[in-house]
């Protein structure tokens, strides 16, 4: 079956993706699609949180249609792999949890996803990532031309949040390094430490190339990103998430408004465990939390979308696509002669008599033990003889030994015409 048709640019894309699990996304994420929904718009809710996809359970759907595995087969039809949800206006395209190695997809089936999604016919499509850096949840979070980061008050949530939005503005700039010298500038900021100012890296590329830090600026003014603040217990606590939006802006030069706190309750727990958004309820309709999800969905449908990117589908993995070669160091200046002239270049080779120019001598053979061809000259190994030591000999026994050299000397004395002293007997 052909492929579907591009989505128009009124379709509005808006992914939602947190650097670390159980912050709340998938909670965050229906509640936006049901309260878009309400506003009278087509929505279609995408789980895409490859390998542990749950959006289904908390819609109340027991056996959802096969939505991302029909996406991977050639022939599935993008109509047929969405479910009713029984809220006017929403429809689910269910992901594959439970499955096991769902979440290591090939980039062939990556980008099959990709271009399927584009072809959705509705308002707006809502996506659910996964949480982490890897490559999938980064390139489906980049589908968003609206992207919303879910974070909590804990520092973990914090640093994980803007681990996972570095990881996305990186992965975008990739995107659009059509050449090899954008990506070889990029490299620096790919492989920064986490306290190093990733604008400043980026601010460097746009000395050396111009045109590509044009490009860098409208990719970086035009990211679409924004901050939702969950479990949100005290007024306090809204502090925090504005100090992660100036550390973003400064870090990464990114914008990062706050789109929303969600005050920490039992409701939004007890509605996963009945399976009912609190957005759907009726009785709710009127709660704090319910009263920011509106407030929400109307600062999203009233900003401006970010212009939509192709270039993604065109692009190839970096795990499968060779490795740029690092850019060759020029080659040394030559040096000037004693009275300061540059030395001439060496002259061709002549012809010979026959007018024919001698071949280039042959290249030198490569060692096949290993080793050069031009060995030095053999060294003799110096052998270390270690200094003999002088035996310590004690003041007492060297005055023992005078006294008995002194005492045989005076037995050994004799007297002209008496006989000689006999030896003693050894004991």
């Amino acid at each position: 079956m052909d492929e579907a048709k591009p989505t128009t640019s009124s379709t509005r894309v808006i992914s939602v993706g947190g650097g670390k699990g159980g912050v709340g996304k998938s909670i965050v994420a229906t509640n936006l699609a049901v309260a878009i929904a309400q506003a009278g718009h087509e929505v279609v809710l995408c789980d895409l949180d490859l390998g542990a996809a749950n959006l289904h359970l908390m819609l109340g759907l027991s056996r959802p249609r096969p939505g991302i595995v029909t996406l991977l087969s050639p022939d599935g039809d993008l109509e047929t792999a969405l479910t009713d949800t029984g809220i006017p206006r929403l429809r689910l395209l269910a992901g594959t949890g439970g499955t096991v190695g769902s979440a290591n997809l090939p980039h062939a089936q990556k980008l099959r996803i990709i271009r399927k999604l584009k072809g959705l016919k509705c308002d707006v499509v809502v996506v659910d990532v996964g949480a982490g850096v890897g490559y999938n949840a980064l390139d489906f979070f980049e589908l968003g031309q609206q992207r919303i980061i879910v974070a909590t008050p804990q520092v973990t949530s914090v640093h994980d949040a803007y681990a996972f939005l570095k990881g996305a503005v990186l992965r975008t700039l990739r995107h659009h390094a059509s050449r090899k010298t954008e990506a070889w500038m990029l490299d620096p900021a790919l492989a920064s430490k986490d306290g190093e100012k990733v604008k400043d890296l980026l601010l460097r590329i746009h000395e050396q190339d111009p045109a590509f830090g044009a490009k860098v600026v409208h990719i970086l003014k035009h990211f679409g990103a924004y901050l939702v603040g969950n479990h949100v217990n005290e007024a306090s606590q809204v502090g925090v998430f504005q100090a992660v939006s100036r550390m973003v802006e400064d870090f990464l030069g990114i914008d990062l408004p706050i789109l929303g706190c969600v005050p920490a309750n039992t409701r939004l727990a007890d509605s996963v465990n009945q399976r009912k958004p609190v957005m759907a309820r009726q009785s709710q309709s009127a709660t704090r939390e319910a009263k920011v999800f509106r407030e929400m969905v109307e600062a999203l449908l009233a900003g401006d979308m970010a212009p939509e990117e192709e270039l993604l589908l065109e692009l190839i993995e970096e795990s499968e696509a060779p490795a740029a070669a690092p850019m060759p160091p020029p080659p040394p200046p030559p040096r000037a002669s004693g009275n300061g002239a540059v030395p001439p270049p060496p002259p061709p080779p002549r012809a010979s008599g026959n007018g024919a120019v001698p071949p280039p001598p042959p290249p030198a053979k490569a060692a096949t033990s290993g080793e050069p061809e031009d060995l030095p000259a053999p060294v003799k190994p110096r052998v270390y003889v270690r200094p003999s030591r002088k035996r310590r000999v004690d003041p007492e026994d060297k005055k023992r030994k005078r006294a008995l050299d002194a005492q045989g000397k005076r037995r050994r004395l004799t007297l002209p015409g008496m006989p000689p002293s006999r030896p003693r007997a050894k004991p």
